[in-house]
């Protein structure tokens, strides 16, 4: 039979206080209010004319209208995680800024659903919209613009959009950025950059994820888009994956200049009935593009075109690092393109690698290509390296070293 030993140890005793305290305990949580001061927002609509830190408090319906409007610089909008419901013809969140517009806008964190428009910024500057939902509205989910005065230097950053009419819209505006947006947005542009009649410069577009519509540049109408920038985005089913054009449709040579865009590591798929990418100079001027370590892939027409007319120009652009498949008629097409360059791309499963119609001047060289019918085709104005059909293991002299050589397999 064991036995067992407890050992206690004993020390000095404490008293553990009053038993009944006089007083209650104090809150040990803290309000909103009291960790950012500010004014809570409970109802639609409202209007903010002062400087300042706003927050939903709850859900608010929107019935007809504008539900919150700014009217004043440096503000912070937070919608605390709740939801604005809004009805045809109406918009969540406005500020309809003067000529000389309004700086340092914030509005962040919360959803927005139906109604016309989610968040429209008119003439702002330095504005940021971050961490927005927005679904159901029957036109832009976002607009930024600048009607008659300045509009510039304005964020989208991590908003995700769903079943609009459109997506995020800049219109005469420059220098924004647009960042990290999830945009599902069948049959409309999912974004676009709109110069149309005026000016769209030197925007940003890095880092989306598109479903259903497509990234378009548009400066049609004596209009200009210049130095924007398209990079590292997936655009996936929609009629044209990327689309810059200086195309008047309406009035021949009434188009704009499109110049200095660069388009680079981007992925391209689905797209049916038309093309990947797409540089588009007829009636205007498209020039100084660049389109740089893009893939396209499945597209019932082409992977990437340049194209032009009598009465406008696709010129001094390149195609270079690019990789298309599957893409129907032609991997690349240059229509009317005069003097641009197509270097160091591949070209897989089309009926052509490069097409070449009514245009001079074009250098050609260093492309592969593999499984098409033929790798180059078209008009003999152009400059191009020979194509090397050879198999196995390559001659160390002829076509075969060429410094320009094209590879078809």
């Amino acid at each position: 039979m064991g036995l067992c030993v407890w050992l206690v140890a004993l020390g000095p005793s404490y008293s553990q206080g009053e038993l009944d305290p006089a007083d209650p305990p104090a809150t040990g949580m803290k309000r909103l209010d009291q960790i950012h001061p500010g004014t809570a927002i409970t109802t639609t609509p409202v209007l903010l004319t002062a400087p300042g830190y706003y927050y939903l408090a709850g859900n608010l319906d929107l019935r007809t209208g504008t539900g919150i409007t700014i009217r004043s610089s440096d503000i912070t909008l937070d919608l605390n995680g709740f939801e604005i419901g809004g009805q045809p013809g109406s918009t969540a969140i406005a500020a309809p800024g003067p000529a000389t517009g309004y700086s340092n806008i914030v509005v962040r964190n919360g959803s927005i659903h139906g109604g016309q428009f989610g968040v429209s910024l008119t003439n702002t500057q330095n504005a940021t919209l971050r961490d927005l939902s927005i679904n159901g509205t029957s036109s832009s989910a976002i607009l930024i613009q600048g009607t008659g005065g300045v509009s510039c230097g304005n964020r989208v950053e991590e908003c995700a959009i769903f079943e609009c009419g459109s997506g995020i819209s800049v219109r005469e505006s420059d220098g924004n950025s647009i960042r990290s947006c999830l945009v599902n947005s069948p049959g409309g542009s999912a974004i676009s950059l709109y110069g149309a009649a005026s000016h769209c410069d030197a925007n940003t577009i890095e880092d989306c994820l598109l479903r259903g519509g497509n990234i378009t540049l548009n400066a049609d109408s004596s209009g200009r888009c210049r130095g924007n920038t398209i990079r590292r985005c997936t655009v996936s089913e929609a009629g044209i994956g990327i689309c810059c054009h200086a195309y008047d449709a309406g009035t021949p040579g009434n188009g704009g200049i499109l110049e200095g865009t660069v388009i680079d590591q981007c992925a391209v798929h689905e797209m049916d009935p038309f093309y990947g990418i797409f540089l588009d100079g007829r009636g205007g001027l498209t020039r100084g593009n660049r389109i740089a370590e893009c893939a396209v892939s499945n597209c019932e027409d082409f992977g990437i075109a340049l194209v032009a007319d009598a009465d406008g120009s696709c010129a001094g652009n390149s195609v270079v690092l690019c990789v298309t498949h599957n893409t129907g008629i032609e991997g690349i097409r240059l229509n009317e393109a005069n003097a641009n360059r197509v270097q160091d791309n591949h070209l897989v499963s089309a009926a052509v690698g490069i097409t070449l119609i009514g245009s001079d001047r074009n250098i050609i060289m260093h492309n592969s290509g593999g499984n098409l019918n033929v790798l180059l085709s078209g008009t003999t104005s152009d400059t191009k390296g020979p194509v090397v059909t050879a198999t196995g293991t390559l001659a160390n002299s002829g076509n075969s070293v060429h410094p320009w050589a094209n590879f078809d397999r």
